[in-house]
């Protein structure tokens, strides 16, 4: 469908139970995330893609965000987070470091 690799940086209606939401988007390989900091993103990237992410920079782990990715590669997710904020990163195979 045309909808596939399409990613979506909106603001999410907040719900009472958006961990939840988060949890069952799983099932729909979708990550929903909802002003989390980048340290928390990183857990969740690292569980979806069987990656190992690095920071350099301790206050890059506090930045936030909010989107919804679906059925995006990692690098793509990385694009829109850079560009987002204007971080860098390195991805070596199963390895990424972030600037």
């Amino acid at each position: 469908s045309s909808n596939d690799n399409k990613v979506v940086l909106t603001s999410i209606t907040y719900l009472r139970h958006d961990s939840l939401v988060a949890e069952t988007s799983w099932l729909n390989d979708k990550l929903v995330f909802v002003n989390q900091p980048l340290e928390k993103i990183a857990v969740e990237l690292e569980r979806k893609y069987a990656i190992n992410i690095t920071f350099k920079d301790e206050k890059v782990k506090k930045y936030r965000y909010t989107g919804v990715f679906e059925n995006v590669s990692l690098e793509k997710v990385f694009q829109l987070i850079k560009y987002s904020k204007n971080i860098n990163y390195k991805i070596d195979d199963k390895n990424i470091v972030i600037e």
